[in-house]
């Protein structure tokens, strides 16, 4: 049976590109156009749809009496909504229920992708146990009005730091949990942040959008302590995805925008856990107490006691604020990204399972319960299984996998059976030798090679085997000035070879110093400004890496090593 599709809203020419991006989804999709919001509502009491997509343009009022009716309806079609920031706001406070918002202006193809990729996840996360549980969610935090204010600054002609800056300067729980943040291990600030206007020039705009974005979830912190969880390694925890998440995404695509929605999805993927501590408090604290005794994983032991898990949970959530479904996918499945039918490339998804793993085995920070472990058949579905190595590099500096991802990445050999002729329990026992100490053939054959080297290989001769050598006289010739363009000299016999001088490091080769930094931020001052670089504060003259700090701008960074300097941008 194909999905029905009802698009509303939409001007003449808008439609027309809709209609020809629709058309490659004929097989899957029956879809339809009207052009009035204010007369779809009556429309889709005979007609119904499994998706309405509704274009909020000049038309608010209308567009949301529509959304809110589209609930009643049975089965309530998905909505999607187009628009912008103040849209998006009254969408928010208005209509509730699970939807997805889109932002003006969209491709058509990027628009009908959405909703093609909407519908799968809804499809996939609708399930009874979510549906049973959804009406005990009664505390579920909103978007606060300082995101809609920010998004606003940002998105305006004349945006500029300062005006980021006081509109978080107007909410002190934003401004708290901002310097909160950028004053944390995390920068490693030489000095400490007190101004938002530093800390948006430090962070970065898109990283403060995303702090901002979390406030209302991780200020409910008692009613999370009384379930047993701790916010501050759960907000830390985030953080710390959040950050790897960005270098897994910049390491794999090279795509700044998408590396920061990486970042965003990362302080975003445990909501979950806060909303059902927050909702269910008794409840989730034995769930909590008895995975920490069963040393199994949470979100098991909570699938097992409610149905689903705190991840599919924080996805619900994501859906009501109007997320993208690539956020929403990214959550719902970072435990167990095998599980979805749609995530066939790298994918935000892709970054937060792996940010999550590797975050946790750096800090060690697990509140008492299970490591999560990488679900290497996903990655190897998807063919990058083999980039793991580098993405851990990238996140904590070490190449190496676990022993748990060895031990699941290659297989077992399967038990040979015993050759009927002789079966070991023929054997003498005083001939049964223990099979861990069984020397391969390969192993024999390697020793042999070795010893025989050993014993023929010519040696030097001995230090009482050689002629006297009468000492030479000291040459008294003064060296000659260093020439950079001379030719080397050429050994005499009477003096023992030299092997040739190394050539100075090539800017272009990955070993050099200079092409692993990255800088990450600037508080700049008249006085002692500071970069973060490699996850490091550091000033004018000091040392990171072999490489040495010359000065810094409030927009570049220069550095030097050896011979070479290099002058790094800041955007």
């Amino acid at each position: 049976m194909k999905t029905s599709v009802c698009f509303s809203g939409f001007s003449a020419d808008e439609a027309q590109a809709l209609r020809a991006e629709a058309g490659k989804m004929e097989s899957l999709w029956e879809y339809r156009f009207e052009s009035e919001v204010a007369t779809t509502r009556s429309s889709l009491a005979g007609q119904p749809c499994d998706a309405l997509v509704v274009n909020m343009s000049a038309q608010a009022i209308g567009a949301v009496d529509l959304l809110r009716g589209a609930t009643s309806l049975n089965p309530a079609p998905l909505r999607f909504i187009v628009g912008g920031v103040d849209d998006q706001s009254v969408v928010i406070n208005s209509i509730g229920g699970s939807h997805h918002f889109i932002r003006r202006p969209f491709e058509p193809a990027d628009l009908i992708k959405n909703i093609q990729r909407g519908l799968k996840l809804d499809t996939w996360l609708s399930t009874a146990e979510l549906r049973a549980l959804a009406p005990r969610l009664r505390r579920l935090p909103s978007l606060p009005a300082t995101y809609f204010n920010l998004l606003k600054e940002i998105e305006s002609p004349a945006a500029t730091l300062q005006g980021i800056a006081n509109v978080i300067a107007r909410d002190p729980a934003a401004t708290a949990r901002l310097l909160q943040t950028v004053n944390s291990a995390a920068f490693s600030l030489a000095e400490k942040v007190a101004q938002p206007t530093d800390a948006v020039a430090l962070m970065g705009v898109q990283t403060v959008k995303s702090i901002v974005l979390c406030l209302q979830v991780f200020g409910q912190d008692d009613e999370a302590r009384a379930a047993g969880l701790v916010p501050e390694i759960i907000w830390e925890h985030s953080q710390l995805v959040a950050k790897f998440a960005r270098q897994i995404t910049l390491k794999q695509t090279g795509d700044a925008h998408l590396a920061e929605e990486a970042f965003t999805v990362g302080l975003l993927h445990d909501v979950g856990r806060i909303v059902m501590a927050t909702n269910l408090p008794r409840e989730y604290a034995a769930v909590v107490t008895a995975a920490r005794e069963k040393s199994r994983p949470l979100h098991e032991e909570e699938t097992a006691q409610f149905g689903v898990n705190h991840a599919k949970v924080g996805a619900y959530l994501l859906g009501l604020w109007g997320l993208p479904a690539p956020y929403i996918e990214a959550v719902a499945a970072h435990h167990a990204p095998g599980q979805t039918a749609f995530a066939q490339e790298f994918s935000l998804l892709s970054a937060i399972h792996a940010a999550n793993v590797f975050a946790h085995e750096m800090s060690g920070q697990t509140d008492g319960l299970t490591l999560p472990q990488l679900d290497l058949a996903y990655y190897q579905t998807i063919k990058l299984d083999d980039q793991l190595a580098a993405w851990r590099q990238a996140c904590t500096g070490e190449p190496t996998t676990t022993a748990v991802e060895q031990s699941r990445a290659v297989p077992s050999p399967a038990p040979q059976k015993a050759s009927p002729a002789t079966p070991p329990a023929a054997l003498p026992p005083a001939r049964q030798i223990p099979a861990l100490w069984k020397p391969t053939v390969s192993v024999a054959v390697t020793l042999l090679v070795c010893l025989l080297g050993w014993l023929f290989w010519p040696r030097p001769p001995s230090v009482s085997q050689l002629e006297p050598t009468p000492a030479a006289p000291p040459d008294t010739t003064p060296l000659p000035a260093p020439d950079a363009a001379a030719e080397p000299s050429v050994a005499t016999t009477a003096e023992p070879a030299k092997l040739p001088e190394a050539k100075p490091a090539d800017p272009s080769s990955p070993a050099n110093p200079l092409d692993s930094i990255r800088i990450q931020g600037i508080l700049y001052r008249q006085a002692n400004p500071v970069a973060i670089i490699n996850n490091k504060s550091v000033a004018v003259g000091d040392t990171i890496a072999g490489v040495r700090v010359v000065s810094i701008s409030p927009s570049a960074v220069t550095l030097s090593f050896g011979d070479q300097q290099r002058t790094y941008p800041v955007k």
